[in-house]
């Protein structure tokens, strides 16, 4: 692409002191609008808009502190920016200080500030405000658990084409959590998301089509839509695109390849990737059979309370497979899993017991 300079006419209003002309030049070089991308550039000619009180650049700027980007890292600054930004009752702003105060990024943490500010920004007409909104009433965060209003503001920020809140909404009709059940209505809003590219209702859409929820089943399909979430990098729809080489459903059976996705979403942390991993381990599927590797899979699912994992090595460190024989581990990963209401580790756990006391008679 060839880069343009910017207009003459708005530099010179910009270095002549326009507000207006340096967020415009700004934002041009914030973005790469006609220009070639220039951090330090945006947040020179952003600052001094600012610092004229320009409200759009002191919440522009104020990212560019929170983020580091063409100036250090300095949250302080960032928050002393979108509070001024605030203050002119400026709504990205409110989205803005109201996300630090809900994650404690560079304050204290503040649940019920921040859904204040999210409801500045959502009756503004702001869609990020309207979807942290529904969020936060949708999950009790910082205010009174509330589905119903959550559902409505999720539908709001939808019909401004939010594709998070689209996906949100869909899950809502899906668990009938605010609005009635309705598989049909929350697989057209997965739909309309997926469609956007939101991993998570391609990866949604996907289990939609695998079950046939909603929308005739079709597991070719939703294979399909597994690997655009996959690919986009979401564990889940990592980990769904992995269970469908396993079973060879939707594609053709392929452990090799089932074991490439289930690693990527187990290097992210998920806890059933980690687990169907160690499975491949365990059996040599797609894999060379690696008995200590697996159990060092199933630890790391175990750890995060996955139940199957903590009996699967329990059966190992009980038949001294990948290291060292240990009933009294075995007994105690046996018992972790039955007390979260696991039947297999509660059976073996009674098994390995009667065994115990039966040679020690």
């Amino acid at each position: 692409m060839v880069q343009i300079p910017p207009p003459a006419n708005l530099r010179l209003a910009a270095q002549q002191g326009d507000r207006d002309a340096q967020f415009v030049l700004g934002h041009a070089y914030h973005l790469g609008l006609d220009v070639r991308v220039d951090y330090q550039q945006a947040a020179q000619w952003y600052a001094m808009a600012a610092a004229q009180g320009h409200p759009d650049a002191q919440n522009n700027l104020g990212l560019m502190y929170q983020n580091g980007q063409g100036v250090p890292q300095d949250q302080a600054k960032a928050l002393a920016l979108f509070q001024a930004a605030v203050e002119q009752d400026y709504g990205p702003a409110c989205c803005n200080l109201a996300s630090a105060y809900l994650d404690g990024r560079g304050t204290t943490k503040d649940p019920e500030q921040a859904v204040r500010l999210f409801r500045r920004a959502a009756e503004q007409g702001v869609a990020d405000g309207m979807f942290v909104l529904g969020w936060c009433l949708s999950t009790g965060s910082g205010v009174a658990h509330d589905p119903i209003e959550g559902a409505n503001w999720y539908r709001r920020a939808s019909d401004l084409h939010h594709i998070a809140a689209q996906r949100n909404l869909g899950l809502a009709y899906q668990q009938g959590s605010g609005v009635p059940e309705d598989f049909v209505k929350a697989a057209e809003w997965f739909t309309k998301s997926a469609d956007a590219g939101d991993s998570g209702a391609q990866m949604l859409l996907g289990s939609a089509y695998d079950e046939g929820r909603g929308v005739p089943q079709d597991r070719a399909r939703a294979a399909v839509l597994y690997r655009q979430s996959a690919e986009q990098g979401n564990q889940i729809g990592q980990r769904q695109l992995a269970l469908a080489y396993v079973n060879g459903r939707g594609v053709p059976q392929d452990f090799s390849e089932a074991v490439k996705w289930y690693r990527l979403a187990a290097d992210q942390g998920d806890a059933a990737s980690e687990f169907g991993l160690g499975i491949c381990y365990f059996n040599g599927d797609g894999i060379t059979q690696d008995h200590v590797a697996a159990a060092q899979l199933y630890q790391r699912a175990a750890s995060k309370g996955h139940t199957r994992a903590q009996v699967y090595l329990g059966s190992m460190r009980e038949n001294g497979q990948g290291g060292p024989r240990d009933l009294k581990a075995a007994m105690q990963l046996y018992r972790r899993a039955a007390e979260q209401g696991d039947e297999l580790g509660r059976t073996l756990a009674e098994e390995l017991a009667a065994n115990i006391n039966g040679e020690s008679r």
